[in-house]
């Protein structure tokens, strides 16, 4: 199985974005199956398959993928066997050196931004990250790369936006009761909001949040 996506549509992204950051979930897996992300039009070798996720019957999973905009300014995904519902949520966008934009930075090593063990977030309610400004971070970032840990007491998901917005209809971090260990990471390209902080809601059940921070995105003159 195959679907195909439009990356620019809808103002997700500009017709100048080359590559869209990307949360792939499968949900109602039928069989042991991995999935692949490409450009439309460009499928990987079927010789040297490139996999984006791996999982068993039944478990909910989530990871983050970087995804060349291929023909009609679209992705595609591929289902290896069985049957799966795909959720995609958009983080972000990269486009062609010498257009406008924030650039990446590297941290000289990752660091830890919260952890809150053993004081679990409560289900509906919402953590604040410090970011901008903190932990080697500059004040001027706009956005961070994290490694978003969810220590779940039951299925839940996580969702990452910015501090001072709304909840949006998304996902970062998913776990179900299929899954074989309670604590679940993903990575997330999050925008940071008020005060240099950004948010992250849990949905379900009460849940240890553990950030780390791996780089940032920063205006910047350089091209």
């Amino acid at each position: 199985m195959s679907v195909t996506g439009s990356g620019t549509q809808e103002g997700v992204a500009p017709a100048t974005a080359t590559a869209v950051v990307v949360n792939i979930a499968v949900v109602n897996t039928t069989a042991p199956s991995y999935i692949q992300s490409y450009p439309t039009g460009s499928p990987p070798s079927s010789s040297t398959p490139t996999v984006n996720e791996n999982w068993l019957a039944g478990e909910v999973l989530s990871t983050k993928a970087i995804v060349g905009i291929g023909s009609g300014g679209a992705i595609t995904l591929s289902n290896a066997q069985g049957n799966t519902d795909v959720v995609v949520d958009i983080d972000g966008y990269f486009t062609a050196p010498g257009a406008t934009g924030d650039l990446f930075n590297t941290l000289p090593s990752p660091v830890r931004l919260a952890d809150t063990r053993p004081s679990a977030v409560a289900t509906g309610a919402s953590l604040s990250v410090p970011v901008a400004g903190s932990n080697g971070i500059p004040s001027n970032a706009v956005a961070a790369v994290l490694n978003v840990t969810d220590l779940a007491s039951g299925p839940n998901y996580l969702t990452v936006y910015p501090s001072g917005q709304s909840v949006p209809t998304a996902a970062d971090v998913n776990y179900t009761s299929g899954d074989t260990s309670n604590i679940v990471g993903n990575a997330s390209y999050a925008m940071v909001g008020t005060g240099g902080n950004v948010a992250i809601y849990n949905s379900t059940n009460p849940a240890n949040i553990v950030v780390d921070a791996f780089g940032y995105f920063a205006p910047s003159s350089t091209s």
